[in-house]
């Protein structure tokens, strides 16, 4: 099992079959203009990312809040590593956290995490909201448990992954230390090291309700079409001084004259035939996301049912409406 997890990692990033036959990046000539030269998929009509026009997200009450297990867990054998293209964190073992309901139709199982991020506050996320690119967006992917890890990235319904947007503030995000301090140590290609504090993967997400649903790709070759994607409508706050962090980052080895690993964001894609929709109630509102969310201050809701369901419902529209 170890082992098709790994070879999902990998295919993920194309550093197998695509990387070996076709160098690919960012920027110039190897940037994503020319991805579809190696991988025709880059170029279909389910691709990703997207922008989202919250006015023409359609609401569906059907979706539902999504049901997140072991988030609450410290990672087991958390790495993160320099891959060339992003910094990405990885988990070892079998146990892994899982998330299903939210429409999913399956239990998904955590892959890793990584982040795409601008060489200045004006840019960096893949997805945008009503036309804003954000300055860092998270991802967090999943597998779907009915298949072998490496395998699901040939099904239509492979892969879930949930999109986190950032906004920058004065102050730090202590959520974030337990990464954002080891970026240091992975500044070059290649580079990785063990996390060596308590993670909690619910520490790192934004309140998970309201949230935008589609279906879409892979933001990197292969670029394939087997993604389903959730992007949070709230975001989660970094500091300047902690997204320098990241952008200190390199792309080359370190005995090479290595670029800044910088706006490595795919450009938007467009939505075609598909379409957003918002999830527009979640059921019962007894906690935010199955655990606590320390960049939130809001509580628990207890109110009858019916008054939280109107309640939820006039937020969400608010956000449709924005």
């Amino acid at each position: 099992m170890g082992s098709n997890i790994l070879v999902l990692s990998l295919l993920l990033f194309g550093v197998t079959t695509y990387a070996a036959q076709h160098e690919w990046g960012y920027h110039g000539e190897s940037g994503p203009d020319h991805w579809s030269a190696a991988s025709g998929i880059c170029e279909l009509n389910k691709q990703s990312p997207i922008n989202i026009e919250k006015k023409k997200a359609k609401m569906n009450s059907q979706l539902g809040k999504i049901s997140f297990m072991g988030y609450d867990r410290p990672l087991q054998g958390a790495t993160i590593k320099n891959n060339g293209h992003t910094a990405q964190l990885d988990i070892k073992g079998d146990e892994r956290p899982t998330i299903k309901a939210g429409g999913l139709g399956n239990m998904y199982k955590f892959l890793q995490l990584h982040f795409h991020w601008g060489k200045s506050d004006d840019r960096g996320s893949e997805h945008t909201v009503n036309g804003k690119r954000y300055p860092l967006e998270m991802h967090l992917v999943h597998y779907n448990s009915k298949y072998d890890p490496s395998d699901a990235i040939n099904h239509n319904d492979g892969l879930a992954v949930l999109g986190v947007l950032f906004t920058v503030s004065d102050d730090d995000n202590p959520n974030f230390s337990t990464i954002i301090d080891k970026l240091s140590n992975i500044q070059y290609k290649d580079s990785k090291v063990n996390l060596d504090k308590e993670l909690k993967l619910e520490s790192l997400l934004p309140n998970t309700f309201p949230y935008f649903r589609y279906s879409g790709s892979l933001t990197t070759p292969p670029c394939s079409e087997v993604v389903t994607w959730t992007v949070f409508a709230d975001t989660v706050h970094i500091s300047r001084s902690q997204l320098e962090q990241f952008r200190n980052m390199k792309e080359g080895m370190a005995n090479k004259d290595s670029m800044s690993l910088v706006d490595n964001f795919r450009p938007i894609q467009a939505l075609n035939q598909r379409s957003v929709q918002i999830a527009t109630e979640s059921g019962r509102h007894d906690d935010k996301h199955g655990g606590s969310n320390k960049d939130n201050n809001a509580g628990p809701y207890h109110f009858p049912s019916l008054l939280a369901t109107i309640v939820t419902c006039s937020v969400t529209l608010l956000y449709t409406l924005k």
